[in-house]
């Protein structure tokens, strides 16, 4: 699976967690709930919708866990301090 794509699912199973729904998610972000359900099922999102998903439960992008499991391994390689 795609770095791209894993993250996308984390986002959506926190939003999940956190009691958000494709009808909460499409309200708060003024979008119609086909539109959150095409950019959940294709996986094409900008990042700018990314991080306006994570906002939703007052996350950054680089707190998800793939993110940080993709930083720890490039902080390991030496890729980035």
């Amino acid at each position: 699976m795609k770095d791209s794509r894993r993250l996308l699912l984390t986002l959506k199973r926190l939003l999940k967690f956190n009691g958000f729904n494709y009808r909460k998610i499409a309200t708060s972000l003024a979008i119609s709930e086909p539109t959150v359900k095409r950019l959940f099922s294709n996986g094409n999102i900008s990042l700018d919708r990314l991080t306006q998903l994570a906002e939703l439960i007052d996350m950054t992008l680089l707190e998800s866990p793939s993110v940080t499991i993709v930083v720890r391994s490039l902080k390991e390689t030496n890729f980035i301090v």
